[in-house]
């Protein structure tokens, strides 16, 4: 009997440390699931969303504005000279511009907004419950931001300035008709044409396509 009991103990035992094990593999598991998440969504240099990430966080806010025809403004930002930097100082000073525009645009960000780095030395930030009017002047704050920023280097010191692309809803409606599924992609595209015609006048501006 007494042998028994003792196996019979030895194997719950057994069982409850399995189980244990188990479970602790298992939130791992899932802790490192939720890295690998995250990273898929965020761009390494900058810690700011990458496309994929920009696109997954706006998509169900925009569903949301096009079912209750809220507001709604783009911001496309995009670094002047960015190629001189990477051709002068090198791209380890490119990085270290790239993480301070980005600094910059987080600091100067409202609570809701949600910004990323679109590509290159590209960035975009989504401005929900925000018109076009009311995107300019946050659009302008970011562009002012940049350009406070001064990047000291062993050889000399270096300041950034950036230009603005916007487009986004006028009393709810965008290009005078109201929001639909397609509206994201157009105000995209048109918050890039107003970048082209940033850059086109000088740079180191905010710009609206008309």
């Amino acid at each position: 009997d007494y042998t028994f009991k003792a196996i019979e103990c030895g194997m719950a035992f057994e069982a409850i440390l399995l189980a244990s094990i188990l479970a602790r593999q298992f939130r791992v598991a899932q802790i490192d699931k939720r890295i690998a998440e995250k990273y898929a969504r965020t761009d390494p240099l900058t810690e700011l969303n990458n496309r994929r990430g920009f696109k997954e966080l706006t998509q169900p806010i925009f569903e949301h504005i096009v079912a209750n025809q809220r507001e709604v403004t783009i911001v496309i930002i995009d670094i002047d000279n960015f190629k001189n930097v990477n051709d002068i100082y090198g791209h380890s000073m490119g990085d270290i511009v790239l993480k301070s525009v980005a600094d910059a645009i987080t600091d100067s960000c409202r609570q809701g907004d949600i910004s990323a780095r679109w590509g290159g030395e590209e960035f975009i930030v989504f401005l929900a419950e925000t018109s076009e009017a009311q995107g300019l002047m946050q659009a302008e704050k970011i562009r002012r931001k940049i350009e406070a920023i001064k990047i000291d280097d062993i050889h000399t010191q270096l300041s950034l300035t950036a230009s603005f692309g916007i487009s986004g809803t006028v009393n709810g409606c965008f290009n005078q008709a109201t929001l639909d599924a397609q509206s994201m992609d157009n105000m995209l595209r048109n918050a890039d044409k107003a970048l082209y015609i940033a850059k086109q006048n000088g740079k180191n501006q905010v710009k609206i396509f008309c």
